[in-house]
Formats: structure tokens, sequence, C-alpha cells
């Protein structure tokens, strides 16, 4: 019974948090290096319309997580706050 809901458990794990976290990871160290960049060099359009892509696609990403963040607080209530780990999650 276990390693049948592992399976199923594994997949969306993969899916819906591992592999959204690493894009996320990618974009956002790309977008860290290009405003470092951005801060030592005078920038072209070309440049700040990639830079805005990024950081959309980043936004993106934190409102995924985010939303992740409200749920569990709806589904768990105050029994998040019990957890020192969702202390470290929430800041």
């Amino acid at each position: 019974m276990i390693e049948v809901k592992w399976k199923h458990a594994k997949k969306l794990i993969v899916y819906f948090l591992l592999l959204p976290y690493l894009f996320y990871l990618i974009f956002f160290m790309i977008y860290t290096i290009d405003d470092l960049q951005a801060v030592e060099t005078v920038r072209d359009r070309d440049l700040e319309k990639y830079s805005e892509a990024i950081r959309v696609i980043v936004l993106f990403f934190t409102g995924y997580f985010l939303l992740f963040e409200i749920l569990q607080w709806i589904y768990t209530g105050v029994e998040v706050l019990k957890d020192f780990w969702n202390y470290i999650d929430m800041s």
C-alpha cells in the first residue's frame, strides 16, 4: 500500500515542488547576476527587456511558492506555528 502511494506522491513532489524550485533557483541566480552587472555597466534597451522578463519569471515562482505556504496555513491552521522549520520557511 505504501509503495503504491509513494509512487504517486513522488511524482507530485518532483513535478510540483522539486522542478519548480530548481527553475526558481536558476532564474533567481540569473536575475541576481544580471542585477549586479547592471550596477557596474550602462545598459541598453534590449538588455532591459531581458532583465524585465527574468524579473517577471522570478516573481511568478515566488508567488507559486507563496501560494503553497498560504495553502499550508489554510489546511493546518495554527499547527504551522508549532514547527520550528516553518519559521525558517516564512523568513
